[in-house]
Formats: C-alpha cells, structure tokens, sequence
C-alpha cells in the first residue's frame, strides 16, 4: 500500500500537479459528485451530510444535522442487522451491505453502503464515515424479475413454483409444530366453452373474478395459488380434522358458484375440486400434491360440480382408467 502512494506521489510531482491539500480537495469533489456522503461522531450523530444525501432524503441539511441515522429507518431491516452492523464498525472494522430507507415523503430508496471507522490513537473509532450509491432501480428489476418469477400475472397469485416452496415451508412447521394441512386444487369445469364462444378475454376475465373471490373469502389466512390455465391450489392451515376441510371446502364452493355477468350474460360456474389432508394421507409435497390431483381426477369423473376427498386406493383406479383411455 505504501509503495502505492509512493508511486502515485512521483507520478503527480513528474506531471507537476502534485500538492497534497489539492488532491485531498478533488478526493473530497470527485466523492460529493458521485456518492451519498455522512459523516457522524462515534454515537452515530450526523455532523457532514454532502447534497445528494439530501436530495434522496429530501430533508435538507438542517434537519440532518445533529440527527442519527433512524431518521431515514424504513423499518425494513430487523433491529439485528443494525445490531450487527454497529458490532462490526465498533471494532473498527468496514461494514458493507445494501440498505432500504426512507426519504421524507414515505418513498422507500435503496442504497449500497460503505461505513469506513475513523481511528484514534487507541485503535478506536471516533467518527465514521459512510459512502452510499444509490441502487433503488437495480432492486426495482429484481423484485420485477421475481414477481414474474413467482406470481401469476393475470391473478397477482403464486404462480406453481411459489406455491410449491410456500407448501414445503408449511409441512416443515407443521412437523414441527404437530399441525394438520388441507391441499385443495380446484378445476373450473368446461371453462375452455367459455373461451370458444365468448373469446380468451371472457376466460380471463372469469379466472381474475374466482382469484378475486378466494382472496376475498379466505382473507389471507390460507394459502391461494393459481397452477395452470384453469387450476387452482388452496393449502388450508390449521385445520382440525377432514370435516373440518368440508366445511371450509362447501363454502368457498357455495361462494365461488354465485353468478358472474359476463358481457351482459350471467354465468352460473361449477368446479371439481380434490382434496389431500397433511399427514393423514402424505407426510410430503410431492405425494399430497400427487393425491390431490387424484382426488380431483375422481370429481372429474364423476362429471364436475363437486369435492372429493382423496381415498387410499383411488390412485390405482386413476392409473387404471388412463390406461384404459390410452
């Protein structure tokens, strides 16, 4: 490091620009014009706050100073990340990480951030500095990236894969905590009709309409999921028993068949809908998920309009008719 600044000396004096005082000042320019600049004691009061702080913040250099840093706390980080965060500069060390705060009007920003220990004498921190770049557009694309990702668009549902992490994070507290899961998947029946005669836009409107229905009945105390065209998964918690799930599963049904108007025609809908209990029936994602789809196979064939909970045995009649159908 030291033969570093000794060459960049000599280079500076062989160009004749070298003076320390100057270069400190383009250090300090070149710093001001390109980052988020603070500056604050060792309890964290801020004493130097450069423009683009308060640009972002939107509080000016007043409110600022005198002030910590709590004053831009978003509340999006758990008071351990600060807690870590204030152990690792208190031991004179850097601290890095991305940071979301909150600027005067309510908007959230993120931030790459840099905190770099002022040190004493003693090897102790008596101020720090922290230089932050702005990274609130980067954060914006990934969280787009993962909703496309993870959420169906057309319901703003989980889409398959967000279901499946969200069912595996539910079996793992339910081993643990000895609770009982309902897996619903539900079929609206003969909706592709709709989609002949009245067009896609009619079949979309309809599957936004159920989406809209369950969010609006289960209140986000169970887990919605859309699977494909016309399938969606309900993981039921904290369920009693399987009667349990038929009363829940009766009335999301009695609800979700109130008619909707359709380019001025009421349609009356019906569904098939299949149901796998957690641990009665499988003790995993892979087969509760496969026994539902059974039970739901089983409404299927029975011509739609009703439930029917998965039964040991009827995956064997399931195989049995494919083959007699292929």
């Amino acid at each position: 490091m030291q033969e570093d600044h000794r060459m960049i000396e000599e280079l500076a004096r062989n160009q004749g620009v070298y003076n320390p005082e100057k270069m400190l000042k383009d250090v300090v320019f070149a710093l001001d014009q390109s980052a988020i600049v603070a500056i604050t004691d060792q309890r964290g009061k801020i004493f130097y706050v450069n423009q683009l702080f308060t640009t972002i913040s939107q509080y000016n250099a007043e409110e600022l100073i005198g002030a910590t840093h709590s004053i831009v706390n978003s509340g999006q980080h758990p008071p351990a990340f600060f807690k870590e965060m204030w152990a690792t500069i208190g031991r004179g060390k850097t601290w890095r990480g991305e940071i979301c705060n909150r600027a005067k009007d309510g908007s959230r920003y993120w931030v790459d951030t840099t905190i770099v220990p002022f040190l004493n004498a003693k090897g102790k921190p008596y101020q720090y500095i922290s230089i932050r770049y702005d990274v609130t557009e980067r954060k914006e694309s990934e969280r787009m990236i993962r909703d496309l990702a993870y959420n169906d668009q057309l319901t703003q549902l989980p889409n398959r894969l967000s279901f499946r992490e969200k069912l595996h994070e539910e079996i793992e507290k339910a081993y643990g905590q000895g609770g009982n899961l309902a897996l619903v998947h539900l079929n609206i029946d003969r909706l592709r009709f709709v989609n002949d005669t009245l067009g896609h836009e009619a079949g979309d409107f309809i599957l936004s309409v159920v989406a809209k229905r369950l969010k609006g009945f289960l209140k986000g105390q169970h887990i919605i999921a859309r699977l494909s065209g016309d399938e969606f998964a309900i993981l039921l918690k904290n369920i009693r028993d399987e009667s349990h799930a038929k009363e829940l599963i009766e009335a999301i049904q009695h609800y979700l068949e109130e008619p909707i108007e359709v380019m001025g025609q009421l349609h009356t809908l019906t569904f098939s809908i299949g149901i796998a209990l957690f641990p009665e029936h499988a003790k995993n994602y892979s087969e509760l998920s496969m026994k539902a789809e059974t039970a739901l196979s089983e409404a299927k064939a029975r011509g739609g309009g009703e439930y029917e909970v998965y039964r040991r045995g009827s995956a064997t009649k399931t195989l049995e008719r494919i083959l007699l159908e292929n």
